[in-house]
Order: structure tokens, then C-alpha cells, then sequence
């Protein structure tokens, strides 16, 4: 193979970490370049990584007074879940807490490692043992509770005393562009002052914990950690709770003797139980996901509720109340009263919340059936989010990777110094999802910003107001105190030029399955406003093109053959546990992985 460099380096720089601080690949990487491309001596920035460690308590208990913690024997992950600590614990939750002080429990001396690679002619696999390190830390606990989670995170150290950590206990939010890290084990009781042995081991590709417990319950499906923020998330439950109880109320209040809820997307069951509690006589709560019908189940029993609320896994776009031609009995028995439903993302109608709600009316509702919510406003504003210059150097053109087909979720108020808007926002559509057969229609609307200060525009950020009943709404607005459940959405544009004063013209549309903007050409130069940095790299895209249409292959062959389903779960399994066997980068695994069994 022919060299690219004229001579090995004297110095060798990398900032190869991620959250997992391993899961890059970051040692055989070091290896790899002391070995051909540096000289004997080679200096390496960093030196060495401390891995400092937290013994933690990260659990659901009482939810809105009903009993949630059988939730936790689904929450796991196949390896590091990315986790911001300062977030977590700011939860105000009595089962979100540090049960220990922070320890160092590695050390990882890049130095060394580089020393003894350098001019090595051959790197093999069968050099090395399985685990490279196996040590024991002694950690006594500060506070009483229950163990299940072990967060770490890195000290970087460059030497001469200089050094920087990717989180600071003191700190409302993390540091830089690093998450940290959690690794779940299975629950452990610990009183405080107790003294915990825990085991550390790491080898080339990953760092592990254990603590000696064993295993007792298996590890068949997982719950996504956003479920957990939305359970938690006091202001949306609340909100919900004096909603429904407001309907059930008023309809007692007409004269309506037995009073049945539909709850579309149940998930884990804390609306319909909200529903049951408020009076309903019968909830019937349907839900998607099996994993997820089984978790709402076992809610409802657990919490007494078994003879209100009956479970479907079901589309409920789907079901029915009238017998099938071929005798098969309706899905249910009648029509509903009241339409309790959150299936909502951050762009508001992104899950099918139009269609589930104009087929519930369609098929499932009583003619004077009341909805929760019963309307939502999409408000809009033009920001920058962007890569511009970086220690003098300009980074600019980095930011056409940012695009993405549709829009992303972004938790704008967590990082306010990441982005500007340019505008005031507006209200760009609004939904009477009473009126289910105008919201089945897609729709287009011409806005107007008024642009009030001098920058580049490469993004809308958007967010809704949802309209709960006449007396409680819940809000997604970055500038107002939203809860933990729904982030922004933000669709990135190719960049434009914009000067105080002048007005930008933008086109709303929305295909009743999500929401999109564009700056409206018809009225612009788009000659005289571009920045010149393309809206994508054509490379990338065709690469990424390349990704989706096997995406799409596969998603096609597991829906039509179980087996097919099968196989690439028991290979989703087999990457989230080892992705350095199948050099898959570990975040990435990770995402297929519980992507597979959620």
C-alpha cells in the first residue's frame, strides 16, 4: 500500500470519544497510528482518560398515585444508554437520585498504549485478551435506595495539570458535546453507608460494570427512555388528569348514566387509569406495540383496575363495532363517549394523530362523543443553528450534513446559546381536530417573518399549543417553561442571507402527516440571499439515499414474514451486544437494537 504521509508524526492528536468513551473504537485507532504512522516518542494529546463513576438509583415508583414500578424491569439497554445527568436529576422524582459520590473507577493511559505500539509491524486480535482490565472499586453509598444503574462519564487529562470532564456535578447542564453514559445492572436494595464492590472491566472496544447480582428477569423487550420522561413529566399528567375529569363530570352533569372512553395509544396505561379513576365505567385502551399492550396489562392489574379497562393491541384505525361478515365479534361492544388520546411528537401530527382521531369519530365515537384535547396551533419562527467559526477557523461548510428529509427533535431550551431566531413567531396552522374531514385534507400557507436583526437562516423551528379543554392546554414553546415530554421540531433549509428589516417569505404546508417549510422562491433572489453552502453534501446523499432504500427493503421483508422478523431481531440483539464484532459504532447498534425490541 502506497504512504500518504512523507514521514511519521511526532504528535498524535485525537478527540476520537463518545459517550461510551470506548465505543469509537478509539484504542484500536491509537494502535493502528502508533504502529504506522508515528515515530518512536510520539506525544498523544490526550494522555489519559479517567473514567469517574456514580452509583445510581434511576426508577419509576408512584405515578399521579398509581403504583408504576413494574415499569423498571423494561429498563435496560443492550449497552450504554446516553444520559444527561444533570437533566435526570433535576427530575425532582424521590427514584431519580445519587446513592453514591463520584469515583474513579479507570484508568486509561493512551500514552502507554501509543509507547507500546509504535513501529509494531502487526496489530492482531489473538494479542489480546478478552478483558484487558479487571479491577474492583469498594463504594460506600451516601443515601438509602435501590441500585440499578451505574452513570460514568471521562476526565481527559493533556498533561502539565491541564484537564477537562465531560460532567460536572455542579453544573445545570452538561459540559460540551459529550453525553454521559449509564449502564443498568439489575436491582440491588442498599442502605446508606453500605459499602458496594464493584467490578470494572474493559478491553479494546467497551467498559463494563457489575456488581455480582444475577440476572432475574428477562430481557425480551425495552421500554425508549423518552416514555419514561413523559411518565414523569408532572405538568402533561396533571393537565390530563383535570381535563378528563373535567369530561367525565360534565357529561354526569347531562344525565349520562355509563360513560365509556376510548384511549388511543395507551402505552403503559396512565390515561385510561386517569379515566377509570375520574368515573368511567368502561375504558377500552388500544395500543400498537405488543411489548407496550403488555406493560399497560399488567398496570391495570397491578393497580386495580382490571374490571374497567380492557387492553386491545390493536390499529385503531382498524377496529370496529359492528360483527364481521364472517361472524368475528366487533372490537368493541359500543361506541364511545369520550376520545382520550396523546399521540402526539414534536411536530405534532407526525404519528398519524389526524387519522387515528378521524377514524375514531368515523367509527368508534358516539355522534356527541368529546375529545382530549380537542385542538392544537402550530407557531413557527425562523432560527440559526449552525456551525460558523471555531477557534478562528471557519467550519461553515460542515453545516450541509445538518439537513435532514424531515424535521428532527430538538431540545431548544436546554441549549439556548446553540441557536437564534430571527423573527417573532406565528402561528402557521391550527387544527379543530373536531373537524376531522378539513384536517384529512393536506394544506398551504403563505407567512410572512418580519426579519429583526442581521444573520443567516439555515432552519424553522416550530411547536404547538395543545388545547386540552376549555380550561387547561399543555405547550411545547422554548420560551415559556414546558415539561420534559415533547421537544421542538426543527426542519433545516438550505441557508439564506437575512437583514434586519426585510421580510421572508415562507410557505407552510402539511401532508396531514407532518409539517414542512420552505422559503417561497417566487418571491425572493434566491441568487442574492444564498450563503453558498450547499443544502447537502451530493455524496452524503447518495450514500444516504443508498441507506434508506435498504431500510426500506428490509422493513418490507420482516412485515410480510415473521420468520424474516425473527432473524433480524436475534441480529439486532447480537450488534447492540458486541457492535465491535460486527464494526458497527456502539451508539448506532444500540439504536437497532432497542429500535427492534420496543
Amino acid at each position: 500500500v502506497e504512504c500518504v504521509l512523507s514521514e511519521r508524526a511526532d504528535i498524535l492528536v485525537t478527540d476520537w470519544f463518545d459517550h461510551t468513551v470506548l465505543g469509537l473504537n478509539l484504542i484500536p485507532a491509537l494502535e493502528l497510528a502508533s504502529s504506522r504512522l508515528s515515530k518512536p516518542g510520539v506525544r498523544v494529546i490526550p494522555q489519559s482518560l479517567t473514567v469517574k463513576s456514580m452509583l445510581m438509583e434511576l426508577r419509576i415508583s408512584s405515578v399521579s398515585g398509581f403504583d408504576l414500578s413494574y415499569l423498571n424491569s423494561y429498563r435496560w439497554h443492550p449497552s450504554h444508554d446516553k444520559m444527561d445527568l444533570s437533566r435526570e436529576l433535576s427530575q425532582g422524582t424521590e427514584s431519580y437520585k445519587k446513592l453514591s459520590d463520584p469515583f474513579a473507577a479507570a484508568e486509561i493511559d493512551l500514552q502507554a498504549r501509543c509507547d507500546a505500539f509504535v513501529n509494531r509491524s502487526h496489530v492482531g486480535e489473538e494479542d489480546f485478551p478478552e478483558w484487558e482490565y479487571e479491577g474492583s472499586v469498594k463504594v460506600d453509598t451516601c443515601e438509602e435506595g435501590t441500585m440499578n444503574a451505574v452513570a460514568f462519564w471521562m476526565d481527559i487529562h493533556f498533561g502539565q495539570g491541564v484537564r477537562c470532564s465531560t460532567w460536572d456535578e455542579g453544573s445545570a447542564t452538561s459540559n460540551g458535546s459529550t453525553e454521559q453514559a449509564v449502564h443498568y445492572l439489575e436491582e440491588l436494595p442498599l442502605a446508606k453507608d453500605e459499602s458496594v464492590d464493584l467490578t470494572v472491566l474493559y478491553n479494546r472496544f467497551q467498559l463494563l460494570f457489575d456488581c455480582g447480582s444475577l440476572q432475574n428477569k428477562p430481557r425480551h423487550a425495552c421500554i425508549p427512555s423518552w416514555h419514561y420522561d413523559m411518565l414523569l413529566d408532572s405538568q402533561r399528567n396533571d393537565a390530563y388528569e383535570r381535563a378528563i375529569r373535567n369530561c367525565i363530570e360534565s357529561k354526569r352533569a347531562f344525565g349520562e348514566k355509563e360513560i365509556a372512553v376510548l384511549d388511543v395509544g395507551a402505552g403503559s396505561g396512565l390515561l385510561s387509569m386517569l379515566a377509570a379513576r375520574a368515573g368511567a365505567d368502561k375504558v377500552t385502551a388500544v395500543e400498537m406495540s405488543q411489548h407496550m399492550c403488555d406493560v399497560g396489562e399488567e398496570a391495570v392489574v397491578m393497580n386495580g383496575y382490571a374490571e374497567k379497562i380492557l387492553f386491545l393491541n390493536r390499529d385503531a384505525r382498524r377496529m370496529d363495532v359492528v360483527r364481521k361478515p364472517d361472524g368475528t365479534p366487533p372490537d368493541m361492544e359500543r361506541k364511545a363517549d369520550i376520545l382520550v388520546y396523546e399521540v402526539f411528537d414534536s411536530g405534532l401530527i407526525g404519528e398519524g394523530a389526524l387519522h387515528l382521531v378521524a377514524s375514531a369519530r368515523q367509527k368508534l365515537l358516539n355522534p356527541n362523543a368529546v375529545l382530549v384535547p380537542c385542538s392544537a396551533r402550530v407557531f413557527c419562527v425562523p432560527i440559526s443553528i449552525r456551525k460558523d467559526f471555531v477557534k478562528g477557523f471557519d467550519f461553515q461548510q460542515l453545516n450541509r450534513y445538518s439537513w435532514r428529509p424531515d424535521y428532527v427533535g430538538v431540545e431548544l431550551e436546554s441549549c439556548r446559546g446553540e441557536w437564534k431566531a430571527f423573527a417573532k413567531p406565528v402561528e402557521v396552522f391550527s387544527f379543530d381536530f373536531y373537524e376531522s374531514e378539513a384536517n384529512m385534507m393536506p394544506a398551504m400557507k403563505q407567512v410572512e417573518f418580519e426579519v429583526e436583526s442581521d444573520g443567516i437562516i439555515n432552519a424553522f423551528a416550530f411547536w404547538f399549543d395543545l388545547q386540552l379543554d376549555e380550561e387547561n392546554e399543555l405547550s411545547t414553546n422554548p420560551f415559556s417553561g414546558k415539561g420534559k415530554t415533547w421537544q421542538q421540531a426543527v426542519q433545516h433549509v438550505e441557508e439564506v442571507r437575512a437583514v434586519k428589516g426585510s421580510k421572508l417569505p415562507v410557505i407552510a404546508k402539511h401532508d396531514t402527516y407532518g409539517i414542512g417549510f420552505e422559503i417561497d422562491d417566487t418571491k425572493v433572489d434566491r441568487g442574492e440571499i444564498s450563503t453558498g453552502v450547499p443544502l447537502w453534501d451530493p455524496s452524503w446523499k447518495v450514500s444516504y439515499d443508498h441507506v434508506k432504500q435498504w431500510n426500506e427493503q428490509i422493513v418490507s421483508s420482516i412485515a410480510q414474514d415473521p420468520s424474516e422478523y425473527r432473524k433480524v431481531a436475534d441480529m439486532a440483539v447480537r450488534i447492540g451486544a458486541r457492535p465491535s464484532d460486527y464494526g458497527v459504532p456502539s451508539e448506532e447498534a444500540a439504536k437497532f437494537c432497542t429500535r427492534m425490541m420496543s
